[in-house]
């Protein structure tokens, strides 16, 4: 099983058809087959003052829940889980690299089912190796998984993955399940907002404690892979950052701890990878001319 996994891997790495400049920022020919591929359709340690602006966050969340859902309430969402990401590690203040990230991964959210979303990308000051996406538009990488990154096709995967999450909702729909069952549809007109909000906090850590279900994860996958390469960006580029994690993770463990207890095996990940190779996906599987462009924002 494993030696034709590599098989397929390896013929889809060593593809050798060339791009062209204009194809690595927009549409190109395996790009504009790629457009037709299908995508699931989306289902419609701080201070006192710290810990209380991260319960209201949480409950604001969390009552928005109840109300009838709108691409507004969801972007509200969003800012605020973004905001509590925030709370525990801080934009890194080099600008280039964020308008850098922001300018590759509102090219690809650009590809997707969703262009409209308010799309805001950050890089993280951690060395940990994650990546992180909230409802409605809001996707941050760290540092510590930045500087694992060789290409800008590389970078591109990792963004594609995370915004796949945010077109199919993903955080969105597990959040607003949990939500409904632990506190009941009527949880906007409760009167202990210090419970509640205590409640929403516990929640939302479970959720980002224990990451998304496996099924969702290979769905980011196979969905990202595509919107990278709409958008004109080697589509094999995801099994070239699940080799480097798999390899970083054997050197240090610490760093890549929460993202192995959130996410699927690298290993495993490629093998469902491979699964989904079609001739569009593999005739895309070339570097992009924009593959060296990260090495000017290290």
């Amino acid at each position: 099983m494993m030696n034709s996994i590599k098989k397929v891997t390896l013929a889809i790495l060593l593809t050798t058809m060339s791009l062209t400049a204009t194809q690595a920022w927009g549409l190109g020919k395996f790009a504009e087959r790629l457009k037709n591929l299908p995508l699931n359709n989306p289902t419609t340690e701080s201070s006192s003052s710290d810990k209380k602006s991260t319960e209201a966050a949480a409950l604001n969340v969390l009552v928005g829940l109840v109300k009838t859902e709108s691409t507004e309430e969801e972007v509200a969402m969003g800012q605020d889980m973004a905001s509590m990401i925030l709370g525990a590690a801080k934009l890194h203040t080099n600008k280039k690299i964020q308008n850098y990230v922001n300018l590759v991964g509102r090219n690809i959210a650009s590809q997707s089912e969703r262009p409209d979303l308010p799309w805001t990308f950050g890089v993280l000051d951690t060395t940990s190796v994650n990546a992180f996406s909230a409802p409605g538009g809001y996707v941050l990488i760290s540092k510590g998984l930045y500087d694992l990154l060789k290409t800008e096709d590389e970078l591109a995967a990792v963004l594609g993955h995370e915004i796949a999450h945010v077109v199919h909702k993903h955080h969105f729909n597990v959040i607003k399940k949990q939500s409904m069952v632990a506190l009941g549809a009527d949880l906007a007109n409760q009167k202990n907002d210090k419970k509640i909000a205590q409640m929403a906090t516990s929640m939302l850590g479970n959720m980002m404690a224990r990451g998304l279900d496996k099924s969702s994860e290979y769905e980011a996958d196979r969905d990202g892979l595509v919107l990278a390469a709409r958008a004109g960006y080697d589509s094999s580029a995801m099994l070239r950052v699940l080799e480097s994690l798999e390899l970083h993770g054997k050197r240090d463990q610490t760093a890549l701890a929460h993202m192995f207890a959130t996410h699927p095996a690298p290993a495993v990940r490629e093998q469902e990878i491979v699964k989904v190779v079609n001739s569009d996906i593999e005739a895309a599987a070339v570097l992009s001319p924009a593959q060296g462009r990260i090495k000017h924002y290290r």
